[in-house]
Parts: C-alpha cells; structure tokens; sequence
C-alpha cells in the first residue's frame, strides 16, 4: 500500500473529507518512502489524523448526544424505547445543525422533559426542575464555584409545565 492510500484509507474510515494541507501532512509523514512499511510513519500518519480537528468536533458532537442518553435516560441510544438510532441521528443532527449550541438546539430541555425522563421520576421523588444557572462565583483560593439556580418551571406529571411559586 503507498502512502498516499493508506492517508486517505484511515481519512476514508473517519467520514471527515480532509482539506488538501491535511492530507499531504499526513503522507509527508512517509518523507521519500514508496510504501507504509515503516511503523512510526504510519503511526505518526494516525496521530495527524486522530487529531484532525474536524475529527474532533465529529467525535465530541457524537459523544455529547452519547452523554445525555447515559445522563438523562440511563441507557444507549439503541436500547429499549428505541430499539435503532433514529432518535440519536435526530438529536446529532440538530447539534450540527445550530452548531454546537445545545442550548439553542434545547437539548437538555428535551431530555429531561420527555415522558421516558419524567417516568423515572414517580409521586414519590423530586419532581426535575428547568432552570439556568443565575451566577458563578470563585471562592476562596482553592477555585471552587458556587452555582445559584433559578428554576423558571417545574415540569408537572402531566407533562405541563407551571411556575415553581404554584409547585
């Protein structure tokens, strides 16, 4: 295998269609070398793509989405419920769509307002509160913050949502 076919091999394995400077860094890895049998060229070779930051962006958007069915609804995306990731290919795709703003895309509002969340959450436990965190403060040497939260409203049984002076 040349140089150049095993770059665009590993890029080809990412999803991430690399810019023309991208590329040739990576095969300059090989310097004059005709194939890949060089284990540290090849390994530096990955190393540059690894850290291709639209490879990163890629993986921490497709963790992040991983991190809320984890957090919120305690299982992968495929389990149960679901049974496919349609509805982890939806919230991705809105994540890429508002560019990484998952306040504006209302992600963690969705979650923890969803039925299968609020079913966790039975007559006899702590009824989850949507919010925003109203101030940050450093204390003391060691940089610890103190988060105030305001609630803006209780999510009710009934999946309405009221203000929490009427909780």
């Amino acid at each position: 295998m040349t140089p150049d076919q095993f770059v665009d091999q590993l890029f080809m394995n990412t999803g991430v269609t690399p810019s023309v400077t991208d590329r040739q860094a990576a095969i300059n890895e090989f310097a004059t070398a005709s194939n890949t049998a060089d284990a540290a060229a090849r390994a530096r070779a990955l190393r540059r793509i690894a850290e291709n930051s639209t490879l990163a962006q890629q993986e921490f958007n497709r963790s992040f989405v991983l991190m809320q069915y984890f957090g919120y609804l305690r299982h992968n995306p495929n389990d149960a419920t679901d049974m496919n990731f349609v509805g982890y290919n939806f919230w991705l795709n809105k994540l890429n769509e508002f560019n990484v703003n998952f306040v504006a895309a209302e992600m963690v509002t969705a979650f923890i307002s969803s039925g299968e969340y609020r079913q966790r959450f039975s007559q006899n436990a702590v009824v989850p509160l949507v919010g925003r965190i109203v101030e940050i403060t450093s204390v003391s040497s060691r940089s610890r913050a103190r988060f105030l939260f305001t609630p803006i409203c209780q999510i009710g049984d009934d999946g309405g949502s009221r203000s929490p002076s009427s909780a």
